[in-house]
């Protein structure tokens, strides 16, 4: 059985529907779940039924490690709730406190961690005060000099970690964990190489693995890849601030044109320019990056 995303669904909030997953007891093993740049748009957000963002905040407990290009996604959710009207519907934090999205980051991330990012999520999988984790998810800094799998590399150790943790899995059957754990999938993030480059080969590798193997997937490069009117820029050779090859070389932003003639919201007390007001993106942390693309 696949399982089929249409554009009414969310992006940064994926993770809620894993909660329909959770719920209805649909293996992940039989089904699809690849979140790209179609998804990264405002109206897509909006759509979001809010017994969906509930639900999720009840059932999910996730650990995201991550260094500072990771930090885009939580850097952006962090006035996400403040630009769609200040309702207290889209906070997270770091404790698993009623009501809330629980999101607990650590400080590592695949590339800095690459001989170790595995037992480092064994080993807090592992201990019972996390017990009740049920999301992984692990960004990159630097995908270059990695791979997407090398045996063993990068898919094939989620692999092993989802054989021993996921539904079904070794950990599961003989009773040393309760909780399955669903495991996130990412693409590192564009670097200027192109279509053609080392980044891009790796991030296909990492794709066509997620859809081979019917895995989630959060494509991190896909996204910076186009701006929010689906105008697409990896042909042109596009880096993680944004910048492009337009006539020349790094001489457009696809971002700082696209927001020229939006409404901005500056801060989180600026309700005058939030979404409820005509708000289209809000500024935000955005480290290496615009904070448009951490508001995708």
């Amino acid at each position: 059985m696949k399982h089929v995303l249409y554009p009414c669904r969310p992006l940064l909030f994926f993770l809620w529907i894993l909660m329909g997953l959770i719920e209805t007891n649909i293996l992940l093993a039989q089904s699809e779940m690849v979140i790209d740049h179609r998804y990264a748009r405002l109206e897509v957000l909006k759509g979001i039924p809010e017994q969906w963002i509930d639900s999720a905040k009840l059932k999910l407990h996730i650990r995201y490690e991550r260094t500072s290009h990771g930090s885009q996604i939580t850097g952006g959710m962090s006035n996400l709730d403040a630009f769609m009207g200040g309702n207290g519907i889209f906070i997270y934090s770091g404790t698993d406190d009623p009501g809330i999205l629980h999101i607990q980051e650590g400080g590592n991330d695949l590339s800095t961690g690459e001989d170790i990012w595995q037992q480092i999520t064994r080993n807090y999988l592992d201990d019972p005060n996390n017990r009740s984790c049920n999301v992984i998810m692990w960004s990159w800094c630097y995908i270059l000099r990695n791979d997407g799998d090398q045996d063993p590399g990068y898919c094939s150790k989620m692999e092993e970690l989802i054989a021993e943790y996921g539904s079904g899995g070794t950990k599961i059957i003989d009773g040393s964990r309760t909780v399955p754990v669903h495991f996130i999938f990412m693409t590192g993030h564009v670097n200027g190489q192109g279509e053609k480059g080392e980044t891009n080969s790796i991030n296909n590798y990492i794709r066509n693995h997620c859809r081979t193997k019917y895995r989630i997937l959060f494509d991190f490069a896909d996204i910076e890849s186009y701006d929010p009117d689906d105008k697409y820029f990896l042909d042109k050779y596009c880096h993680e601030d944004c910048v492009y090859d337009d006539q020349g070389s790094n001489d457009g932003n696809w971002a700082t044109e696209w927001v020229g003639d939006k409404i901005e919201m500056t801060s989180t007390s600026d309700i005058a320019h939030n979404e409820p007001n005509g708000g289209e993106w809000y500024q935000c942390s955005a480290l290496h990056t615009h904070p448009l693309n951490s508001n995708m």
